[in-house]
């Protein structure tokens, strides 16, 4: 998968929400047809999960390490979140067909993140109001490298259609948003 076709599960979709899950049981609390699902890989038994987990429309977050993009790559996942930017995390996925969406903050960690290829990133966190004004400047800004945002980290019912309104912002990922 690259980046492109990425982007299009968003254009085409009618709501841009990723639910952010931490357990199989999560699932159960999601009441819409969600076109991208974010599991946290943050504990032990995360891995068992993950291999019992449908991977239709699974994508893993809090990718750490190489080895854990491996065996996600290894089992089928080819869509991961990071909760930071790691060039060689990164490249390890460009290199291997896989889109890796890393947590940026500063415009420097978006340059060093777009100069290697990746052009979707997660802008993390957004939880306060400064952040989210942050996060329309970087629109702003980067909207001629035709960069992409996903918005998480304290996204919730009384702020993510304000976010999903900013230019640039193809969806919003949130652990708060499972009923609609």
């Amino acid at each position: 998968m690259n980046y492109e076709k990425f982007i299009e599960i968003f254009d085409e979709c009618s709501f841009k929400v990723i639910p952010i899950i931490k357990s199989k049981e999560d699932l159960k609390k999601i009441n819409y047809k969600a076109s991208l699902i974010e599991y946290v890989y943050r504990k032990k038994d995360s891995k068992n999960d993950i291999l019992e987990l449908d991977k239709t429309n699974l994508s893993i977050g809090t990718i750490l390490t190489i080895d854990e993009a491996k065996f996600c790559i290894n089992n089928g996942i080819n869509i991961m979140f990071s909760p930071h930017f790691d060039k060689k995390l990164a490249q390890y996925c460009l290199d291997n067909n896989s889109i890796l969406i890393p947590g940026v903050f500063t415009a420097s960690e978006i340059m060093e993140a777009y100069n290697i290829g990746v052009k979707v990133m997660k802008f993390f966190p957004c939880h306060s109001q400064d952040n989210i004004e942050v996060l329309k400047q970087y629109s702003n800004i980067f909207d001629k490298l035709e960069i992409k945002f996903i918005a998480t980290g304290g996204i919730n019912y009384t702020n993510y259609k304000d976010i999903l309104n900013i230019k640039n912002v193809i969806a919003v990922g949130s652990s708060q948003l499972l009923k609609f």
